[in-house]
């Protein structure tokens, strides 16, 4: 089963802020132009552009995306709420199965970092507060559409609408409770009533009353599903159905030859100076203005063919992931909708800079890996590159952990040990890159791993 309970009246007071680039807090409301004048809060509304050239939503998006140590102490949203109910739900349900309908955010999971806000659908709330049904939000869905699980929702009238609307497409049967003596129009839904009042807290009531028996309900839903197959069968599933998705060959490679290894590493010592110099100044300038920074990276990467139109986008794009950091299906979402180019390679670089966990995608590593990129006239091409880029990193975490892989580690280290505090998957990737090729990584002469 699946839990949607709506969001409490009165949020923690530790909750933690989003920050604007002058560093105010942000408190989200639905209509700033009423909010009260506070000289040391920015009130701004979740659609609205952000000081970093994207929404706020996108920004609290990509913050979930890549958390770090959640610098700003952003909340869990089952932790954001004073009443006890949604941590009693999460505790007894576990986090992936419990979901929060926000006024401000939309359907998000209980696990979703949220920034402080004061939103409301109550029609007696401050106009600030209050976010009218007649509203546009582009409201968070992050519910699993195809999951065929029995949902159920906890919330009164005033948020049943908004349910309604973002689960239409759910493949499972909806059941929405209702206090006995009002039931609502729910179409689609099947109507459970709940023995209260319209107390402004029965929904919270109910979900209480619906843990005492939620073990029996459970295990009949165990029951019943026992022959599907599990969720990580599925995702492998789907995942070799990708065009040009095959079974990744890690399996420890060949051992990797040392001469080749010393070799490659002596003809990538500019490069791997000119990379060191770009990650070591990254924090330290603003790279939308600083222009040493642009024409370095511009120069190792080897963007200068694009337009300056196209540079400037993308250094502002890094520029926001220096605070809010990076992951490869938004990137690449955002460089399309803003430059209307599909750019894998190069929202790998960008998610590579600030992260250099992260791989990078070239035809290299394609080869590598024995994947294909999605073709441009595909008409899902984003969404497959964000998943051949997720089979990309399979690879090399399977690498980095097989013998081969750390002993490549070992000689690289060996070879420069003025570079050992470089990330093991870089020394990869520059190991690893035939002789006279700078594709994000450049330098190195060529050696098969698998």
């Amino acid at each position: 089963m699946i839990v949607v309970i709506q969001s409490g009246p009165n949020r923690q007071p530790q909750a933690g802020r989003i920050k604007a680039r002058n560093g105010q807090p942000v408190l989200f409301v639905a209509d700033p132009t009423r909010a009260p004048d506070d000289a040391g809060i920015c009130h701004a509304r979740p659609d609205a552009p952000s000081s970093f050239c994207i929404s706020w939503r996108k920004l609290v998006a990509s913050y979930n995306a890549n958390p770090r140590d959640n610098p700003l102490g952003l909340l869990p949203a089952y932790k954001l709420y004073q009443d006890e109910v949604f941590e009693q739900l999460v505790g007894q349900l576990g986090k992936e199965q419990v979901f929060i309908l926000s006024p401000g955010w939309g359907l998000i999971p209980s696990s979703f970092l949220t920034p402080d806000y004061d939103i409301t659908f109550d029609r007696k709330a401050d106009p600030c507060r209050r976010r009218k049904p007649t509203d546009s939000y582009d409201d968070f869905c992050m519910l699993p559409m195809h999951c065929d699980e029995d949902l159920y929702f906890f919330g009164d009238a005033d948020c049943l609408s908004l349910f309604c609307k973002l689960t239409e497409a759910y493949g499972g049967k909806r059941i929405v409770f209702h206090p006995k003596a009002s039931p609502p129009e729910a179409p689609g839904c099947e109507l459970r009533p709940f023995d209260a009042d319209e107390q402004a807290s029965w929904q919270r009531d109910c979900a209480r009353a619906f843990l005492s028996t939620a073990s029996e309900t459970r295990t009949e839903e165990a029951r019943r599903s026992a022959p599907r197959v599990n969720k990580v069968e599925a995702r492998l599933r789907a995942l070799r159905s990708l065009p040009g998705a095959v079974p990744l060959r890690h399996g420890g490679g060949r051992e990797p030859n040392p001469a080749a290894i010393r070799k490659a590493i002596r003809g990538a010592q500019s490069h791997l100076a000119a990379y060191c110099w770009l990650m070591q100044s990254l924090p330290e300038v603003d790279v939308t203005r600083d222009k040493e920074f642009q024409q370095r990276f511009i120069a190792f990467h080897r963007i200068s063919h694009r337009s300056p139109a196209w540079q400037a986008t993308y250094f502002q794009r890094l520029e926001v992931a220096k605070v809010i950091g990076a992951e490869f299906a938004d990137v690449l979402d955002e460089l399309w909708e803003e430059t209307g180019r599909y750019e894998p390679a190069y929202a790998s670089r960008l998610v590579a800079t600030v992260d250099p966990g992260q791989p990078v995608w070239d035809q290299h590593t394609l080869t590598r890996t024995g994947l294909r990129a999605p073709g441009y006239l595909d008409p899902n091409k984003l969404r497959h590159a964000g998943d051949v880029y997720y089979q990309v990193r399979k690879w090399y975490a399977a690498y980095l952990g097989s013998p081969g892989g750390k002993r490549l580690v070992a000689l690289f280290d060996e070879a420069a040990p003025e570079f050992r505090d470089i990330n093991a998957l870089k020394k990869v990737e520059f190991a690893l890159m035939p002789a006279g090729q700078s594709s994000g990584i450049p330098g190195a002469a060529g050696t098969s791993v698998a």
